[in-house]
């Protein structure tokens, strides 16, 4: 006998709005689709790099993408965003493997790129 799935996000009001960051990928494609199976979701904000052109390293782009959604509340805010390679660069398994500027490009977007959203 099947368990019917338990709604997620209960907390949330009804008609709640989400913003996912990194829409386009595979993470936030799920997250997309599971608020959107949610009973009380409302509207749903994407934005990605491959489909609208955000840039989260841009506080341009930041900037432009929360003017967008000015005066309107944000109830659950998703950063889908994040990378293991750079450059076709594999991260390092060991202390002779660091290189410095690839671990700032990993930095810049895993850590700077979240927080400037």
């Amino acid at each position: 006998m099947e368990n019917p799935a338990r709604p997620l996000l209960q907390s949330l009001p009804n008609d709640f709005r989400t913003v996912v960051i990194g829409a386009s990928g595979g993470i936030g494609a799920a997250v997309c689709e599971l608020v959107g199976q949610q009973a009380n979701a409302g509207e749903i904000i994407s934005f990605s790099r491959s489909r609208d052109g955000f840039d989260l390293l841009d506080e341009r782009s930041v900037a432009d993408g929360a003017a967008s959604m000015a005066g309107r509340p944000i109830h659950l805010l998703f950063c889908a965003t994040g990378i293991l390679t750079t450059e076709g660069r594999a991260p390092e398994k060991s202390m002779r493997q660091i290189d410095p500027d690839n671990m700032l490009d990993q930095f810049r977007t895993n850590a700077v790129g979240p927080a400037l959203v």
